[in-house]
């Protein structure tokens, strides 16, 4: 696919506003689901709330914010990962949190994070990622949408991630 640079830097991406750090977690549960909404379709996914709680205040902070609305695929890596949510790979991070130990091994369909790296960005693999076991929590994963994520590219836009919310699940 081409790409248009004026559309690349459409809709005040360059200017976006991060958000500040999540309060700590709150006695409400995080929800539990959501929906990757991109032009080639939906990707619907589950947070693991219970193994990655201080990555998963984090994903659900960032969307209630408005974070990853309108956001492009940053880099790709076939066959192992699409990054999004970081506009300038060079760029030192807003903020970090501390670290949590994985509990699950990355796989296809994997939603990972470095929360102690960058609190922004996260991924979702394509694939087993054995290099980056250990580095990487996995905090979610795609229920469908696999044929989606096989065709996403750097550029492409995500318009949005809308969360279940407790109680409005089923």
């Amino acid at each position: 696919r081409s790409v248009d640079p004026i559309a690349l830097f459409a809709g005040g991406l360059l200017s976006i506003g991060v958000p500040p750090p999540p309060a700590a977690p709150s006695s409400k549960p995080p929800p539990s689901r959501g929906r990757i909404v991109t032009a080639l379709g939906p990707m619907d996914f589950e947070l693991f709330g219970a193994d990655a709680p201080r990555t998963v205040t984090n994903f659900v902070h960032l969307v209630r914010s408005g974070m990853y609305r309108a956001v492009r695929v940053d880099r790709t890596c076939p066959h192992v990962v699409v990054w999004l949510g970081l506009l300038d790979w060079s760029a030192p991070a807003p903020y970090t949190l501390p670290a949590e130990s994985p509990r699950r091994r990355i796989e296809r369909g994997s939603l990972v994070a470095n929360i102690a790296e960058h609190g922004l960005r996260f991924g979702i693999c394509r694939g087993p990622w054995p290099g980056a076991e250990g580095a990487l929590t996995v905090f979610g994963r795609l229920t469908s949408g696999l044929d989606v994520l096989d065709e996403l590219v750097i550029y492409d836009v995500v318009e949005g991630i809308v969360l279940a919310e407790p109680g409005a699940e089923g």
